[in-house]
């Protein structure tokens, strides 16, 4: 029979059916720790002088306990559309980050996300750097913004052979 720490997969995957999702919170903090230290092995080896923050992609799972467990890390969030920015309010209404936080704002700027993105900005958060998706979105977040100072982030297509299967030019 499948166990996980003693529990039977099997038991819980007749209990409520298929698909079946689990995710063991520990195993966050565990891979947020990987991360930041290979970044730290990698900073010091290569001499970089700049600082390196990690960023929780919430549309990665947008499941509270997740994404609540990833910030207990010490982790910066990115967001990709207008629901992020409501989980924001969330995880501040419920003291789980400050308004120090580093947010990026990524993906497609809708009129709604960037609305909600200045609005955060005028509840005291102070490190929002939104990433240009395109060319023209800068005269549309300019609109928006009005007379608010805003923080722009760009992103760099890498043109060069893909390295993996998961490889896209997007990153950057």
């Amino acid at each position: 029979s499948l166990t996980f720490h003693g529990i039977s997969l099997k038991h819980l995957i007749d209990k409520y059916g298929i698909p079946f999702r689990f995710i063991y919170l520990p195993k966050i903090g565990d891979q947020i720790k990987k991360a930041k230290n290979l970044f730290n092995r990698a900073i010091k080896k290569n001499g970089y002088a700049g600082t390196y923050n990690y960023c929780y992609c919430t549309k990665c799972n947008h499941f509270s306990h997740v994404v609540s467990e990833a910030v207990k890390h010490g982790v910066h969030l990115e967001t990709s559309s207008a629901f992020d920015i409501d989980l924001i309010l969330n995880l501040y209404q419920d003291k789980k980050i400050d308004k120090k936080i580093t947010i990026i704002c990524n993906g497609y700027k809708t009129d709604e996300y960037l609305k909600k993105i200045m609005g955060i900005q005028e509840l005291g958060f102070s490190n929002i750097i939104i990433v240009l998706d395109s060319k023209s979105e800068l005269k549309r977040i300019l609109k928006v913004a009005g007379k608010h100072k805003i923080k722009i982030g760009m992103r760099m297509a890498i043109n060069e052979e893909p390295q993996s299967s998961y490889y896209t030019s997007r990153l950057g």
